[in-house]
């Protein structure tokens, strides 16, 4: 018996993949990782101040940027 995913998730990602989904258009087109330096030298870090390890930069300026994209994209469909 394959993994339960919840709302339908699986076929909801088969059918974005057949579609031709952007945001995995856009992973294969884009080189993250050029924008790891210019962001780390941004943040300011103190890591003797404790706490839980941060979110990877990469992570979050990717999350960032595609839901970024994705509402703008949503503003014009909906006019």
């Amino acid at each position: 018996m394959g993994q339960l995913h919840l709302f339908g998730t699986k076929t909801q990602i088969e059918k974005l993949s057949k579609l031709g989904d952007p945001l995995t258009k856009a992973n294969q087109l884009i080189d993250w990782e050029i924008f790891r330096k210019p962001i780390e030298d941004a943040i300011r870090k103190d890591p003797s101040k404790g706490g839980r390890p941060p979110y990877d930069v990469i992570l979050m300026y990717g999350i960032g940027t595609k839901l970024f994209w994705v509402c703008s994209y949503c503003k014009y469909v909906v006019k």
